[in-house]
């Protein structure tokens, strides 16, 4: 994450991690400590392929958090794969 602070751009960039890393990223770019992230995670668990989005309007600007442990995608796929499922012989 250092890394990415001190670049201009990516204009989008995708982590794949697991929940405990998720979080850890969060904590990180919102600056929270550690009483703040356990108020923060209380309750709020990380999916499996779930999706946290982060943004910035530039590399010195605070992080905002735009979205947490979003799943509406899967709800998606799993209706597709229902339907493909229920016509097949």
């Amino acid at each position: 994450m250092t890394d990415v602070d001190r670049v201009e751009g990516p204009e989008r960039l995708v982590v794949t991690a697991h929940d405990s890393i998720v979080m850890l990223i969060v904590a990180n770019c919102l600056s929270f400590d550690e009483p703040a992230l356990r108020a923060f995670s209380a309750g709020r668990p990380v999916p499996n392929a779930s999706l946290t989005r982060l943004h910035r309007t530039s590399a010195a600007a605070p992080w905002v958090l735009d979205e947490y442990s979003a799943t509406r995608h899967l709800t998606a796929i799993d209706a597709t794969e229902s339907e493909q499922d229920s016509t097949r012989v």
